[in-house]
């Protein structure tokens, strides 16, 4: 059972993935703090609203003999939005993924708090720098930057 509903939550999340005409999609690195490890991802922003945000994204964990991987239905508001700054709120389901070596594996819900910054560059290229609380089973806070383009 624990396979389907994991296979049947990526098949969702990466389905919401898919980029609109409007969407932007972006990389992001950093570290989860409680882990001391980093992470690599990748999501896709799209509009939902004036100000206001879907951003699915998945991301993965170097953690030794483990795999650890998040993926989360995030969606935030743009606070400041100025042709060059914004700065966001928000709030969204994430699903965590471990399994430990192979042979043990769970899957936890838990709700993300999100803060970040971004600035526009050269054409549609956004740099930023975000904060991520995870409340769940397993807390932790991560904090990542990133490239949306």
């Amino acid at each position: 059972m624990k396979k389907f509903t994991f296979i049947l939550i990526t098949g969702i999340i990466l389905f919401a993935m898919t980029p609109s005409a409007n969407a932007t999609v972006g990389v992001r690195l950093g570290t989860y703090t409680d882990a001391e490890e980093l992470f690599i991802g990748g999501e896709v922003v799209t509009p939902v609203s004036m100000h206001f945000y879907f951003n699915p994204n998945i991301e993965y964990i170097f953690l030794e003999n483990t795999t650890f991987l998040t993926f989360n239905a995030d969606f935030h508001y743009d606070f400041v939005e100025t042709e060059r700054t914004f700065i966001w709120g928000g709030a969204g389901l994430g699903i965590q993924y471990f399994d430990y070596e192979g042979n043990n594996s769970t899957t936890e819900a838990g709700l993300n708090l999100l803060l970040g910054i971004g600035l526009k560059a050269r054409g549609n290229v956004i740099p930023y720098l975000q904060g991520k609380f995870i409340l769940g089973d397993y807390d932790d806070f991560a904090i990542g930057v990133g490239i949306r383009f």
